[in-house]
């Protein structure tokens, strides 16, 4: 078996050994299964956890991820004290430790590269490239192994690949071309099975009027596909884009006529775009020619980045700037908050956030119990991270003269988004780097208005304390030796259970203007004590609004959530090293 690609320097790395890392997601599923099992009484959780730690290499337990100190162990130990099943099937322990252990790629595969003149995020020579016959031939890098099979594959076609290969033989262009993404969905672009360009391969040479060319879009469909009303919807929504000069739909020949059915039922359709049909023997057929699009724009903008269509973020020779870019944030009319006020990362949070001109005004919820633990819910949808100037109880930080000290310097916060089995809204403010520093709080519903509402009037209450649930590193009780630790570790089998946790806010003047101290415990060998700016506050409050009402896609940030230093950049530059060590000269009040 062969993994075939126009760049597969990753997969070569990953079966050399050298940056094999294990996929979360796989990881993730097995023990949401496991946990079914154990819920159904198939098998109890210690005994999955013993056949894990006996059958799953420690390639995978110990690695650890980017921006994150915990490893895969820690990670499973950690899911597999969820109660959460949902959506879940229980499976075998084997097969559990199976997909374990195929979240890294399997060794026995080889590797195809499908040469493209692509370097440095520039493409030398489209036409070549893109153009079927012209292209490098491809070359076996990695020879696989020999593996058993149980049956014999079978080529179907009459199936979408069949047909999207036979199309682009006679076409050319760029398979899973770039297009704006016009659906209501969180990405920038999408693919459009084909996008091959007639004359000049410069989509904004096109549109200036520089030179002559089409720009042509085609969907390709396998028999299950045709009449489904998600081609309809797909065909309308890359019409809607105006990046393309002519649109195709490409079928099988046998579906021919439901094809022309599906673009006959719908007028817009009808008056626009064209139908191909491809027998098996690879023969490409024009049953109806597609009618000369408006080409409106050569690109597509998103929170100030701009891409070419077709391309993407690659650039060509002799290329021009993209001239007229589909806007999408104009595009796309903002979503509503729950007082109906449009949500829009640019306006002061604010204007549109509950205010209070002293604490005799606050009505904060105050909880009294603890419920389930909360922390099951957080294993994704990080929003954001801040770098906080302060203390935080870290017991392993780098360079500290005195383990019971605290740590003196940057502690990040994560805020990670969530919600619970019975839909409530929460978010996760975790201070630390991972599971040995600091501590973290949940909130749900209520809380979380009222902790938005604090952080947007303090500067006229001065101080509040909003109460969650969560877990903190406590060094006055903290026991260094191995195996006696795990009960004061804020995640893991043998930590101890959540507990309601006030987090304390104050004003306090900062180099900026008014920022906000906050405080697990009043201790300071206990939690953290941090200092957030202001401008750190207000990109706080924007990201909790837009997160919770609007598009999270327009929250700042080119690759993954971004960690918002006390002047309001991104940090990740300075590298995690900030986060572990104690820095003994540094003013952090």
């Amino acid at each position: 078996m062969y993994f075939a690609g126009p760049s597969v320097e990753g997969v070569e790395e990953a079966l050399s050994g050298k940056e094999n890392n294990p996929s979360i997601p796989v990881v993730r599923e097995a023990c949401k299964c496991l946990n079914a099992g154990v819920a159904a009484g198939k098998y109890e959780k210690q005994e999955v956890l013993n056949r894990i730690s006996e059958n799953v290499s420690d390639e995978i337990l110990t690695y650890q991820y980017a921006h994150d100190d915990r490893d895969v162990w820690d990670y499973i130990e950690r899911r597999m004290d969820y109660d959460t099943t949902k959506g879940s099937s229980p499976i075998t322990i084997e097969e559990g430790v199976r997909q374990i252990n195929n979240a890294v790629v399997p060794e026995a595969i080889g590797v195809i590269e499908v040469p493209l003149p692509i370097q440095g995020g520039y493409l030398r020579s489209p036409r070549m490239a893109l153009t079927p016959g012209e292209t490098h031939d491809p070359e076996v890098i990695v020879e696989p192994d020999t593996v058993e099979r149980s049956g014999t594959p079978e080529f179907d076609r009459t199936g979408e690949p069949w047909i999207r290969h036979c199309a682009w033989r006679e076409f050319g262009g760029i398979p899973e071309g770039h297009i704006p993404n016009v659906m209501e969905s969180e990405t920038t672009d999408r693919p459009i099975d084909i996008l091959a360009y007639d004359g000049e391969w410069d989509p904004s040479k096109i549109v200036a009027g520089d030179e002559k060319g089409e720009v042509i879009g085609i969907e390709a469909k396998g028999v299950s596909g045709v009449t489904s009303n998600r081609t309809q919807t797909q065909l309308r929504e890359f019409l809607e884009t105006g990046v393309l000069s002519q649109l195709y739909l490409a079928v099988p020949h046998s579906e021919r006529e439901p094809a022309i059915g599906v673009l006959e039922n719908d007028s817009v359709l009808d008056a626009s775009v064209g139908l191909l049909a491809v027998d098996e023997g690879g023969m490409v057929e024009i049953i109806r020619e597609a009618a000369d699009l408006e080409l409106q724009y050569d690109g597509y903008k998103q929170k100030g980045d701009t891409y070419k269509t077709g391309y993407g973020e690659l650039t060509i020779p002799n290329g021009k700037d993209v001239q007229s870019p589909f806007d999408l944030s104009e595009w796309r009319d903002p979503l509503f908050d729950d007082e109906d006020q449009p949500v829009v990362w640019e306006d002061d949070p604010r204007d549109f956030i509950r205010t209070v001109n002293g604490r005799d005004e606050l009505d904060l919820s105050n909880p009294n119990e603890v419920r389930e633990e909360l922390k099951q819910y957080c294993d994704q949808n990080r929003v954001r991270a801040y770098l906080l100037r302060g203390l935080s109880a870290a017991p392993y930080a780098k360079g500290k003269p005195d383990d019971r000290a605290p740590k003196k310097g940057y502690t990040r916060l994560t805020l990670t988004e969530f919600e619970t089995d019975d839909g409530e809204y929460g978010l996760d403010l975790h201070f630390g780097s991972g599971s040995w520093e600091g501590g973290y709080v949940c909130l749900v519903g209520e809380q979380v208005d009222d902790l938005v509402t604090v952080l947007a009037s303090i500067d006229n209450i001065e101080e509040a304390t909003v109460t969650g649930q969560g877990r903190v590193i406590d060094l006055g009780e903290f026991q260094f030796g191995y195996g006696q630790n795990y009960e004061y570790k804020l995640s893991g089998e043998q930590a101890r259970p959540e507990q309601l946790l006030p987090l304390q806010l104050r004003s306090v003047e900062t180099d900026d203007g008014i920022g906000v101290r906050l405080q697990l415990c009043e201790d300071s060998k206990c939690g953290v004590d941090l200092v957030m700016t202001e401008v750190q506050r207000l990109d706080f409050l924007r990201t909790i609004r837009v997160a919770r009402f609007g598009r999270p896609s327009e929250i700042p940030g080119d690759n993954g959530y971004e960690r918002v230093g006390p002047e309001g950049d991104d940090t990740w530059d300075k590298r995690r090293s900030i986060e572990e060590r104690h820095q003994s000269d540094l003013s952090v009040f």
